[in-house]
């Protein structure tokens, strides 16, 4: 049950989402951006609302569950955001959240972040010692 990740993945809605939908189909082709997760594998993606100059307005957090070509099956309203209806156009994009950096859901991560070197600086990185070496 690992967090999935892709570098620059993101799409948008072929079609408007209302608060309920667990369902998003993205513009044909862009769902290959996206990680396939499978047996309890899962991404974190946030859909972004933006204003008419383009600033972004408002967010939703969602937990994908399940990718098949360009349909995102997810779990809307995570990490305390609300479901509300989406406009197709909609941009969506895999996103660092706080609950993916702290390790909340992704034991994948907060390993690799908690087993960082806690040794103290070596006072002689000049020389290198057998141990190591």
């Amino acid at each position: 049950m690992a967090q999935l990740f892709a570098n620059n993945a993101y799409g948008v809605l072929a079609g408007t989402v209302n608060g309920a939908a667990t369902l998003l189909v993205l513009v044909s082709g862009q769902g290959a951006r996206f990680p396939a997760p499978t047996g309890g594998d899962r991404f974190l993606a946030t859909l972004v609302g933006r204003e008419g100059n383009g600033a972004e307005s408002g967010w939703e957090i969602v937990k994908c569950t399940e990718r098949s070509t360009d349909q995102l099956t997810v779990v809307r309203a995570q990490e305390g955001t609300t479901a509300t209806t989406w406009n197709a156009g909609t941009r969506i994009e895999l996103r660092w959240t706080k609950a993916g950096v702290d390790g909340k859901g992704n034991a994948g991560v907060a390993v690799a972040l908690d087993t960082a070197p806690t040794s103290a600086l070596d006072p002689n990185p000049q020389n290198t010692t057998k141990a190591e070496a």
